[in-house]
């Protein structure tokens, strides 16, 4: 998959080898500008963060391949139960 078929917010995975285990690790695709983000729990950081190092950059640093990183789900809109049980429709806000 290349950069410019992720869309901001889709949710990325990073697949593994491992036996037992498919994915060993999820996040969000932010773009800053034309760069490429992931916002992740980061166990560097020890909470969520929007990644100042671009995701190819994350990928090398890690020695993960990027035909190890799928695109699991792109969210065109949401919806959610407000608390009075009614449904708000978000709307995405997509890159391209």
């Amino acid at each position: 998959m290349t950069d410019d078929e992720i869309k901001e917010g889709d949710i990325i995975a990073i697949v593994t080898a491992i036996e037992g285990l498919d994915v060993s690790h999820v996040g969000f695709a932010h773009w800053h500008g034309d760069t490429l983000h992931m916002i992740h729990a980061s166990s560097t950081a020890g909470k969520v963060i929007d990644d100042p190092t671009p995701l190819a950059d994350y990928l090398a640093i890690n020695g993960i391949t990027s035909d190890a990183v799928e695109l699991v789900c792109r969210l065109d809109s949401l919806k959610e139960i407000n608390a009075r049980g009614s449904i708000l429709n978000l709307e995405h806000n997509n890159r391209h």
